[in-house]
């Protein structure tokens, strides 16, 4: 009787903790959409309160001003390339990684993974980029962003074909098939969940970064999330605009997740299975 007791008194405790926490990531959201309908005067008070007037011009003017149409065309141009490439060469290197029992391998592994901690060097690649005439280019966007996702995508494609069978490779062998075949055949198509979790966050990570694009391109290649820097001056903040702007750039988010959201269950949970 008294186990049972405190067991619902730290359910209790835990499913507090759990609102809470979910309270953080919540009421934000609600902040920036309900004064995405106010007046620049009452957006600029910061409060959870229903706007007292739905302004709806509010859209209109930051699909105007900020240029939305091609916000959306250079997120989505950028972020589709850098996806493909990232999937194509992460899978490939994850590929070697997993059936490579070298030193070389173990190596490589190492240092790949040794990506996800380390920093991007802004400065070096900075002057790298103008030294190639990279810099404010969509194929210079592309390298930088291909080249910081590829950490994650490998650790996720290799600790997932570690699941893999290695008879399922010994099979395409006897068949006639050379690694190459091997891969493209056998073990490729196994590879929707993790490719899918994959592409779902190398395309986040494109659509919601800031820092990369003030550095190395110019306003007319941003995405529409850095759309909020058109609504901030030396002498005006409108945050009833730059809520609007940011409600815009949250939904094609919001869509790809609900689309990817059973895939990226299963990519995650089985990679971390074995590894």
């Amino acid at each position: 009787m008294v186990q049972t007791k405190r067991y619902k008194i730290w359910s209790f405790l835990i499913e507090l903790i759990f609102l809470c926490i979910a309270a953080i990531y919540i009421v934000p959201i609600w902040m920036v959409l309900v004064n995405s309908f106010k007046s620049q005067n009452e957006a600029n008070l910061f409060r959870l309160t229903w706007p007292a007037e739905m302004i709806w011009d509010n859209y209109q003017i930051v699909m105007k001003e900020a240029n939305i149409l091609l916000g959306l065309f250079n997120g989505l141009y950028i972020g589709g390339v850098v996806v493909l490439v990232t999937l194509l060469f992460a899978s490939l290197a994850a590929f070697y990684l997993a059936r490579s029992q070298t030193r070389l391998s173990n190596y490589l592994y190492t240092l790949f993974v040794a990506g996800l901690i380390i920093p991007i060097a802004i400065l070096p690649t900075y002057f790298l980029f103008l030294l190639l005439g990279l810099n404010k280019t969509y194929l210079g966007l592309i390298a930088i962003f291909a080249t910081y996702s590829l950490p994650l995508s490998i650790f996720l494609f290799t600790s997932f074909i570690k699941t893999i069978p290695v008879s399922l490779d010994e099979a395409a062998t006897i068949d006639g098939c050379g690694p190459t075949r091997v891969f493209a055949y056998a073990i490729f198509p196994l590879l929707k969940p993790v490719g899918m979790t994959t592409a779902v966050f190398t395309f986040l990570l494109v659509w919601n970064e800031s820092g990369i694009y003030l550095y190395f391109a110019n306003s007319q290649k941003w995405p529409l999330t850095m759309g909020i820097y058109e609504f901030f001056g030396k002498y005006n903040q409108s945050w009833n605009l730059a809520f609007a702007d940011i409600i815009l750039g949250i939904i094609p988010c919001l869509l790809i997740f609900i689309i990817g959201q059973r895939f990226i269950v299963t990519g995650l949970t089985a990679g971390a299975v074995k590894g």
